[in-house]
């Protein structure tokens, strides 16, 4: 299973728009990041470290643990 189906079964935790890599996520907890405004958006970690993958791409297991961070810049 994806994180983004994960997330999805979790009413509201995130929004965003789909594109050609999957979904662009824009909003998480009702937050939301607006690039074109402030340059910001939202990075995703795993254990602290920034992937390079999508919520589309990203397979998750038991015990995995996941962050985004709101970023600016």
């Amino acid at each position: 299973e994806t994180l983004r189906g994960a997330m999805e079964q979790v009413d509201g935790l995130v929004a965003g728009d789909d594109g050609p890599y999957g979904l662009m996520v824009t909003t998480v907890d009702g937050e939301t990041a607006d690039w074109s405004r402030d340059q910001s958006w939202w990075c995703l970690s795993k254990d602290g470290a920034m992937l390079d993958t999508g919520v589309d791409s990203t397979m998750i297991e038991d015990g995995d643990h996941y962050e985004f961070t709101y970023t600016v810049g």
